[in-house]
């Protein structure tokens, strides 16, 4: 997929399009949040709201968004550790219980 030219996501209905799904941009596609605005990088959206970096020169918003991607990385990372500690914790209370069941027998 193709990056566009810089694109300012506050014009023409762009922002509803982001947030309804119709428009897809991908994560590092350069924007500008108003005609008047300096560049910022998309990262993306929830749907509720468009994440994006802000900020600086074309150089220091390149190393922030390079940083949020990074921590992004890390924290689904960290989720997905919650949810197998999640799944072990309830396997570990089935075996108590089945231990237990075993005991009263």
């Amino acid at each position: 997929m193709k990056y566009l030219p810089v694109i300012n996501v506050w014009s023409n209905g762009l922002t509803t399009a982001i947030l309804k799904g119709q428009l897809i941009l991908q994560s590092g596609q350069w924007i500008k949040c108003g005609q008047d605005s300096q560049k910022s990088i998309y990262i993306g959206t929830d749907g509720r709201s468009i994440d994006a970096v802000h900020g600086g020169s074309d150089r220091e918003v390149l190393d922030k968004y390079k940083h949020r991607i990074e921590l992004n990385k890390w924290g689904d990372k960290m989720k997905a550790k919650r949810e197998q500690i999640l799944a072990l914790e309830i396997e570990l209370q089935e075996l108590k219980q089945d231990f237990k069941n075993c005991l009263i027998k």
